[in-house]
C-alpha cells in the first residue's frame, strides 16, 4: 500500500469563513431551540425576515474567527503549492 500525495487530480472545496450572518443564525436558532438545519430555519418566517433576507447580513463582515480560519486556510494552501486556485465571485 502506497502512502497518499497531493497530485494534479487532487480538488479541494473550502467554504466561506465564518461571517456575520452565521453567527445570526446560530443565536436565533439557540433563542428558538431549532437544531442547525438551514431548510428548516427557511422555514421560519421570522429567520427569513430577522436574519436571512435582512440588509445587515447581505455581503455582511467576516468575524475575527472568520478572518482566522482564512489565514489558516492560506497557510495550508502556501504548503501544497496548488497549481490552480478557483474562487466564486460571492
Amino acid at each position: 500500500m502506497t502512502s497518499k500525495t497531493f497530485e494534479e487530480e487532487d480538488i479541494w472545496f473550502v467554504r466561506h469563513a465564518e461571517s456575520m450572518l452565521n453567527i445570526a443564525s446560530h443565536e436565533y436558532r439557540i433563542k428558538h431551540n431549532l437544531p442547525y438545519i438551514w431548510e428548516l430555519l427557511c422555514q421560519h418566517k421570522q429567520f427569513l425576515s430577522d436574519v436571512k433576507y435582512n440588509h445587515d447580513f447581505i455581503d455582511c463582515q467576516i468575524t475575527p474567527t472568520g478572518r482566522q480560519q482564512c489565514i489558516e486556510a492560506r497557510n495550508f494552501f502556501d504548503t501544497i503549492q496548488p497549481d490552480i486556485i478557483l474562487v466564486s465571485p460571492l
